[in-house]
């Protein structure tokens, strides 16, 4: 999946696989929040995967500290961005922009005007 032309399928099944976490995790949000914890879970996964591959610890014990360390820090950005107002508009422009540029990338844009 790693292959450039696969990069469409690979970001697809990304998504689809921080939908269902978050969905069965009883996240039923429609407003800004549905993007932030997708976004948020998919760096934390991906990151989380990547360390795996050249962990060589017993029962993979470095991965699941490093994994450990990732939930902290999502935990001090969110409350950061949920006393910051100003901080919280420019990433929902950020993120609004970055799901409309994957959309376009998979070709699932459905801008009918």
């Amino acid at each position: 999946m790693t292959l450039p032309p696969n990069a469409p399928h690979s970001l697809a099944n990304m998504l689809t696989l921080v939908d269902d976490i978050c969905y069965y995790a009883g996240d039923r949000s429609v407003d800004f929040n549905w993007y932030t914890r997708r976004i948020g879970l998919a760096c934390i996964y991906k990151t989380a995967e990547l360390y795996m591959l050249q962990d060589n610890s017993t029962g993979y014990e470095k991965t699941w500290q490093f994994l450990e360390r990732r939930m902290e820090e999502a935990s001090l950005v969110h409350e950061f961005l949920v006393k910051s107002e100003g901080a919280t508009h420019q990433l929902q422009n950020a993120v609004g922009s970055a799901f409309t540029t994957a959309r376009n990338i998979l070709g699932l844009n459905f801008d009918r005007r």
